[in-house]
């Protein structure tokens, strides 16, 4: 991959993908907590409860096998092994559960909830805190994509000045804190993205989720590579 750590790409996922993807958060969220929609871009309309489902476990958000097949399956997704031919797609991993099975995961961030989006991080750290394997710097790549956003209004901020050695966290109970306002990690800058458009950085990159200053809920999925 080069020395490069941060790449945006426009347009990578169709309007058909996009709209496939989001059908299948939209099972998923019915098979989590019973609750159909009629959109993503609704399900801020859920009672509070229901997002606490949704928020409390990630096991909650990572797609079903079937969804994943469906995924892996996409267009975009073939384009991606092309490019990461010497990576695997990470295994699920979450709060209780492990399988062999390939992870995809979403996230739903409802307008102006603050609590919907975590604090600054890498994502080695988190590899860290769960004891993986591939825990270190440079081991995998995310990609992140936005299935529905409103741009300028939401997505993920970057923070492109981050001094990471110098940065502080801690972990509790596999639990990550970092204080968005120490020095050491500079300003955080938003990416402008639109659905279907995507993003690939490596797990020494610092990121956090942004608030969500749209009118409805904006929703992401993730796909982890894993260096062989």
């Amino acid at each position: 991959m080069g020395s490069i750590k941060f790449e945006k790409i426009e347009g990578a996922l169709s309007k058909d993908e996009v709209d496939k993807i989001e059908k299948l958060m939209v099972e998923q969220i019915s098979f989590s907590t019973g609750k159909r929609l009629g959109s993503v871009k609704l399900y801020h309309t859920l009672p509070d409860s229901i997002h606490q489902i949704m928020l409390s476990k990630k096991g909650a958000r990572v797609f079903q096998r079937e969804s994943v097949e469906q995924i892996l399956a996409m267009p975009f997704f073939l384009k991606l092994l092309n490019r990461f031919e010497n990576f695997t797609v990470s295994n699920i991993v979450t709060e209780t559960y492990e399988s062999e099975t390939e992870e995809i995961y979403f996230r739903l961030v409802r307008p102006w909830q603050t609590s919907d989006v975590g604090c600054p991080h890498c994502d080695f750290w988190f590899h860290q805190a769960y004891g993986l394997e591939y825990a270190g710097r440079g081991n995998t790549w995310k990609c992140w994509i936005p299935i529905t956003i409103e741009l300028f209004k939401s997505g993920l901020e970057m923070y492109p000045e981050a001094s990471i050695d110098k940065v502080e966290y801690t972990v509790q109970d596999r639990k990550l804190s970092c204080d968005k306002h120490q020095p050491s990690l500079g300003e955080p800058v938003l990416v402008p993205v639109q659905p279907g458009d995507m993003l690939i950085f490596r797990d020494d990159v610092i990121h956090s989720g942004a608030i969500n200053e749209g009118s409805s809920t904006r929703s992401s999925i993730e796909i982890t590579f894993i260096n062989k």
